[in-house]
C-alpha cells in the first residue's frame, strides 16, 4: 500500500476530486480523514503519560506514530490510499519524519474571492449555519461583509490559507487549480497520475458518484460536501455577494498562487 495526501483550500474541489479518483478501482481516496487527528491525540496522550513517568523517549513516540499510520488502512486491500485533510499542508515536516521522506501531496486552490463567495452561497441557504451562530453570539449583524471577514480572519479560509502558504516551503507538492479540474479535467487527472507515478486512468466526468461520507451536520453547514454528478462550472459570481472593495481586498491574497 502506498499512502498519498490530498489537501488544499476549502471549496476548491477536494471532495469532487476524491470522488473522481475513486472511479479507479486501485485507489481509495478518503472523505475528510481523521488520521492526523489520531496522530495528534497520540502525541498529546503520550506526553501526558511521560510527564508522570519522566521517561520521555522520542524514538518510542515515532514508533507509535508509525504503527498508527501503518495500521490505519490495514483493512483496505487497494494498493493506493489518498488521505484527504487540509491540515496535511501544515504538517509536511512531520509527514517526512514519521511517514515518508518524500511525500506526495496534492493541493487544490482557487481565487480567495471565489472561495468566500462559495461559502456565502451556502450560508444564505442555511439559516442555522455555523458562522451566523457565532456572529449572533457576539451580537454582530449577520451580513455578507461580516460573514466574509469572519471566514477570512477567524474561520477556515484564513487559517487554511496559512497552511497553503506553509506548503510552499516544500518543493514537491502538486498544485491543482479548481478551474483546471473543471475545464481541463482529463489533462488534470493525467498530471495527478504522473505525479503519483500511478498508471493513468480514463475517468467518466459525466457520471460522478459522490463517495464522501462527511457529516455536514457536524460542520453545521448544509451541502458543504455535496457534488454534482457531472463536472460543470456553476460557481456563483462574487459580484453578487461582495462589493468591489471587498473583492479587491481578497484579490490581493491571490498573488501567492503565482508561486505554484
Amino acid at each position: 500500500m502506498k499512502l498519498y495526501f490530498l489537501s488544499g483550500l476549502p471549496r476548491t474541489g477536494t471532495t469532487l476530486l476524491s470522488s473522481i479518483l475513486n472511479q479507479n478501482s486501485n485507489i481509495h481516496s478518503t472523505s475528510t480523514s481523521s488520521l492526523l487527528d489520531f496522530l495528534s491525540g497520540v502525541d498529546y496522550v503520550y506526553n501526558e503519560v511521560q510527564q508522570r513517568h519522566k521517561s520521555a523517549d522520542d524514538q518510542q513516540l515515532k514508533n507509535i506514530f508509525k504503527a498508527v499510520v501503518s495500521s490505519y488502512y490495514l483493512h483496505l486491500s487497494k494498493p493506493y490510499i489518498i488521505d484527504k485533510w487540509r491540515g496535511w499542508m501544515n504538517n509536511i515536516p512531520q509527514i517526512q519524519e514519521i511517514i515518508t521522506s518524500d511525500p506526495k501531496i496534492i493541493c487544490t486552490y482557487r481565487p480567495i474571492e471565489e472561495i468566500i463567495t462559495s461559502f456565502l452561497f451556502l450560508l444564505e441557504k442555511d439559516s442555522n449555519n455555523f458562522i451566523d451562530i457565532e456572529l449572533k453570539k457576539r451580537k454582530i449583524e449577520c451580513n455578507n461583509l461580516n460573514r466574509s471577514m469572519y471566514l477570512w480572519e477567524e474561520g477556515v479560509v484564513g487559517e487554511t490559507y496559512k497552511f497553503f502558504e506553509e506548503s510552499l516551503k516544500y518543493k514537491n507538492c502538486l498544485y491543482i487549480s479548481y478551474n483546471d479540474l473543471v475545464f481541463n479535467s482529463q489533462h488534470t487527472m493525467n498530471r495527478i497520475y504522473d505525479y503519483l507515478e500511478v498508471k493513468n486512468y480514463t475517468h467518466n466526468f459525466k457520471e460522478i458518484k459522490s463517495t464522501s461520507d462527511d457529516n455536514d451536520n457536524y460542520w453545521q453547514l448544509k451541502n458543504l460536501h455535496q457534488i454534482r454528478s457531472e463536472i460543470k462550472y456553476c460557481s456563483p459570481d462574487p459580484k453578487k455577494y461582495l462589493n468591489s472593495e471587498l473583492i479587491n481586498y481578497f484579490k490581493q491574497y491571490n498573488k501567492i498562487f503565482d508561486y505554484v
